[in-house]
């Protein structure tokens, strides 16, 4: 009895026939797999190319103007004018949770809260109540 080394150890032994057809089959495998990525790297660059840029990055000058004219103050801070009307009985219960000075216009902003509602008025620097 003849015993196969080889097949004791799972050498399997192919012809040289299946040997470049294994080598063909590689090849091709190896260049699709590269054409594969290559299109995957393309869609990704596009779609990099197309994208717009994120609002955020790049604030519109309108919304720049607007905030550094509208500038958050201490409720001290408002003009004793300002402070007078607020004492008076239309906003009684009301309390002061944010102020603002516009100065583009010089104004003043008070939000006011009275429990969960929450109300902003504009003044002038005289106290006088302004109108949107």
């Amino acid at each position: 009895m003849v015993l196969n080394i080889n097949a004791c150890f799972g050498i399997m032994l192919i012809s040289n026939d299946e040997n470049k057809m294994f080598n063909q089959n590689h090849k091709r495998m190896k260049k699709l797999v590269f054409a594969m990525m290559a299109f995957g790297a393309s869609v990704v660059a596009v779609q990099a190319q197309e994208s717009p840029a994120p609002e955020s990055a790049a604030p519109s000058t309108a919304a720049v103007a607007t905030q550094d004219e509208k500038v958050k103050i201490k409720a001290e801070e408002l003009p004793e004018a300002v402070k007078k009307t607020l004492e008076a009985q239309e906003y009684k219960g009301w309390l002061i949770n944010a102020a603002y000075h516009v100065k583009s216009t010089d104004t003043y902003e008070v939000e006011l809260k009275n429990g969960a509602e929450t109300k902003t008025f504009k003044f002038d620097k005289e106290g006088k109540k302004k109108e949107d």
